[in-house]
């Protein structure tokens, strides 16, 4: 009889333990569920998607390199090479759909870094004027932007000037437009009165560069300090102006000064060891 009680005892409280352990489970399922679709930060969207074009770059660098012909190259960079727009599109979404997050600047930030495409970059830069111009985060869009021939690209580059408040990206926006259209200056194509005006203006903005926020840490060194390199090259190395004179030993051992041979053709070969 007493086994009779324990048995029935036992399967009573084994018959209430059941319910109780589904119970956990539906709500383990639930949580898992709940888990599964919850949808990441513009941060986390970002850093997803940097994170596949920066696989795919790597993917396609290491099969590159592995390739034995150029046949086998030329396939590869056909089937292989990201599409950086297909990523500018992801990017893109991500800005439009969180315009106050920092997440927006960050992607709108690598379609300016990464893509070289016109149209989606320079959309990217309106964007950024609009709506982010006082970011802490711009330095890096300004220094990529040296060689850019678009007029969105200027208008940026103003734009920080003026209204950033951060002295550094300040700095950064002035030179980065001093050497943009000191690049602009160096066509041939262009008329004399526009080459002019190029140049003065790209002086004009190294020079205060240099003087304004020269102590701006660059690199190595400082903005004063590139600032000085590009304005060197503007006034000695380029076409219509006088060398600067430079000395040295020729093959020989023999000493010589460039301002010597001046009248003549004189080719310079520059060279050395790293």
């Amino acid at each position: 009889m007493k086994r009779m009680v324990v048995g029935l005892l036992a399967l009573l409280l084994v018959g209430t333990a059941l319910p109780a352990l589904d119970d956990a489970k539906d709500k383990d399922k639930a949580k898992e569920k709940t888990t599964a679709v919850k949808p990441r930060t513009p941060a986390e969207q970002y850093l997803a998607v940097a994170k596949d074009f920066q696989n795919a770059r790597q993917d396609f660098r290491k099969a590159f390199l592995a390739a034995k012909s150029q046949e086998e190259r030329s396939k590869i960079i056909k089937e292989k090479s990201p599409n950086a727009l297909k990523y500018a599109e992801q990017m893109s979404e991500i800005a439009a759909k969180n315009p106050r997050d920092d997440a927006a600047v960050d992607a709108l930030a690598w379609i300016v870094t990464n893509v070289g495409y016109p149209p989606p970059v320079n959309k990217a830069l309106n964007v950024l004027a609009s709506d982010h111009l006082d970011s802490k985060k711009l330095g890096p869009v300004c220094l990529s932007l040296t060689y850019s021939d678009s007029q969105a690209a200027r208008d940026f580059l103003r734009a920080v000037i003026e209204k950033n408040p951060q002295h550094d990206i300040q700095g950064q926006a002035c030179y980065s437009l001093g050497v943009l259209l000191k690049n602009l200056a160096e066509r041939q194509s262009l008329a004399r009165a526009e080459r002019e005006k190029l140049q003065k203006d790209a002086e004009g903005l190294l020079n205060r560069a240099a003087e304004k926020y020269g102590n701006v840490k660059l690199g190595r060194g400082t903005l004063a300090d590139r600032a000085r390199g590009e304005l060197f090259e503007m006034h000695y190395l380029v076409i219509g102006k006088t060398a600067p004179d430079i000395q040295g030993q020729d093959l020989d051992g023999k000493q010589f000064k460039l301002a010597d041979y001046r009248g003549r053709v004189v080719v310079l070969d520059f060279w050395g060891h790293w």
